[in-house]
């Protein structure tokens, strides 16, 4: 999802979002072999297992708890936000598919979200009115989507439907008022001669505007201690499908912020940090659980919807399961289900979140465990060619790779690490 990650990120671990995405759909595969059985700690001798190079126990298995830098609990923060974040499949349901975001989902005022207008006015508007955190999520009618950011953005496949949506939160509500006030008259003035203002019935405080011909509108709201940013695009140039279509994610999103009180700077640092472990005992090669909104995330059943290329097969499967928490880390995710069965049907159905071209060799003896091959779309795709599942006690885990040998010993290790606890 990422085009601009530090070079530390990119050297610790690429493209986790994506792995993610090589997720499949749960349909009955005939030819893909599943491994039956429970899950319990000592069923089988873990060391037997082929993990090849990979870790078989937590990363941190012989370490004191890890406590994130004061830098990086805007990350936290931001994935605490996430799960009250709307996407853009829960705003209109066509919008089924992720569209790749310029900048991480999580963000702070030293890099404000893309979707707000230009690096230059934003920047400073951010630093003035002490933007503490921010979540943004996109997604479209069509695969393979995004919004181009040159001068004013338009949807990269024409005829296609985009809503991006930007979650921010300021230190209180005059300040939030304030910033959405600055960051709309920023972006309408920088192309004054070309821009509209467009009323929104319903939400008379939104700033909103777009350029008459182009299909896409920018609004701004303050809600509270929050700024709601949307940015929409249409198939056609229609100003009223654009004011509708801003309405309709205003009045999905404001509700699922109320239910999430806004926190102080220094209530931010006192966040917990996965209290429960599962990141720490999420597959990690790489050797480190630091937080990311990226690659070292932990967020609740909403938040994981945002890190799915399909939203509509990913909520099934999760809502399913009854996803409780969800970890992702380097080609790996893990979910922490309602209970014992669910996690176990999520298997035996492979409950998997996106579409497959068909089953493959499940790994050799790990229990309850199945393997697919997914659709990759072209040569160009990240997505990797095959997800393995595992379940052990409430947990899933999902590992990818592009070679069934590699995705059978990520499966072998991730059942390790689980084993030992």
């Amino acid at each position: 999802m990422n085009h601009s990650r530090t070079l530390l990120r990119t050297l610790a671990a690429v493209g986790a979002i994506t792995a993610l995405a090589g997720s499949a759909t749960a349909v009955a595969l005939r030819d893909a072999e599943t491994v039956s059985g429970t899950p319990i700690a000592g069923e089988i001798d873990v060391r037997t297992l082929d993990t090849g190079s990979y870790p078989t126990e937590a990363w941190d298995a012989h370490d004191d708890a890890y406590v994130p830098f004061h830098s990086d609990y805007f990350k936290v923060a931001a994935m605490r936000l996430a799960d009250h974040v709307a996407t853009a499949f829960d705003i209109e349901p066509s919008l089924k598919y992720q569209v790749d975001l310029v900048g991480d989902p999580g963000f702070s005022k030293a890099v404000p979200s893309a979707y707000l207008g230009e690096d230059e006015d934003t920047e400073s508007i951010a630093e003035r009115n002490n933007l503490l955190f921010g979540f943004q999520s996109s997604g479209s009618d069509q695969a393979d989507n995004f919004h181009s950011s040159w001068d004013w953005p338009r949807p990269n496949k024409s005829g296609s439907t985009i809503i991006g949506t930007v979650v921010m939160q300021f230190p209180d509500a005059e300040a939030a008022d304030r910033a959405a006030t600055e960051f709309y008259d920023a972006d309408f003035n920088r192309y004054r001669d070309r821009n509209e203002a467009v009323a929104l019935t319903d939400y008379a405080g939104a700033h909103s505007h777009w350029q008459p011909g182009k299909p896409t509108a920018r609004s701004f709201l303050a809600h509270g201690s929050y700024v709601v940013a949307v940015l929409a695009s249409t198939p056609t140039a229609d100003r009223g499908a654009l004011a509708e279509l801003v309405s309709k994610a205003y009045r999905v999103q404001l509700p699922m912020l109320d239910a999430l009180a806004p926190i102080s700077d220094e209530e931010m640092l006192d966040l917990p940090w996965d209290p429960d472990r599962l990141l720490h005992r999420t597959l990690n090669p790489s050797g480190y659980a630091w937080p990311d909104t990226e690659d070292g995330v932990v967020v609740g059943p909403q938040g994981i919807l945002h890190y799915a290329v399909d939203r509509a097969t990913a909520k099934s499967a999760y809502t399913a399961m009854g996803v409780e928490k969800a970890a992702i880390v380097d080609d790996t995710t893990l979910i922490r289900t309602a209970d014992v069965a669910s996690a176990e049907r999520a298997v035996t159905e492979r409950r998997t979140t996106r579409a497959v071209a068909g089953g493959a060799e499940g790994p050799p003896d790990i229990p309850n465990s199945s393997c697919v091959e997914n659709e990759v779309p072209d040569k160009r795709s990240s997505a990797s060619k095959y997800t393995c599942l595992i379940a052990y006690d409430r947990y899933v885990a999902y590992v990818n790779s592009d070679q069934l040998l590699d995705a059978h010993q990520r499966a072998a290790a991730q059942y390790a690490i689980l084993a030992n606890g």
